[in-house]
């Protein structure tokens, strides 16, 4: 996800899209997105997790670091955009950034040029939280949507009558 979303920034400011790149990046990371994953299924094999195995990660561990890892890309995703879009558009969409989605409802979320530092970290803690509470559920359907198989063994398994035949 960090690799499709350098490359969705990186590309449209090479070509030559540099006023527009806050805009262009969109189409990129979704093509970067369709892409990249797939090279990295070549270059970086998955690891195989065996189906029988009492050391599986249960369903609330593994819920929990989804929703860890939502949290942090959540919060990666704002303030890379509010670098990027402070280079371009200067300090105070920095603030902005940070101040989403939770400053929109509320002046006491807002993030100013004179707002503390740990205020700011508060701040964008609870809105990186917030938006990971959000989309959580989304991912879940969609886990559950896309799923195709649970569990995919590969190998044979020969039964206990088909052992007795061969014997005889």
């Amino acid at each position: 996800m960090l690799i499709a979303f350098v490359l969705s920034w990186l590309i449209p400011y090479f070509i030559g899209l540099r006023t527009y790149v806050l805009v262009a990046w969109l189409p990129f990371y979704l093509l970067a997105g369709l892409l990249v994953p797939n090279i990295a299924k070549v270059t970086v094999p998955p690891t195989l997790e065996d189906a029988e195995s009492v050391t599986r990660r249960s369903v609330l561990r593994r819920n929990v670091g989804l929703f860890v890892s939502l949290w942090m890309y959540w919060g990666f995703f704002i303030f890379l955009n509010g670098v990027l879009s402070a280079t371009v558009e200067g300090r105070h969409a920095f603030f902005g950034y940070l101040s989403g989605p939770l400053g929109w409802f509320d002046p006491a979320f807002v993030v100013g040029s004179e707002t503390a530092f740990i205020r700011v970290l508060a701040i964008v803690l609870a809105n990186t939280f917030i938006c990971a509470v959000c989309l959580f559920p989304l991912t879940m359907i969609f886990q559950a949507a896309f799923r195709r198989s649970h569990i995919t063994q590969l190998g044979i398994n020969r039964s206990e009558k088909d052992q007795d035949e061969d014997e005889t």
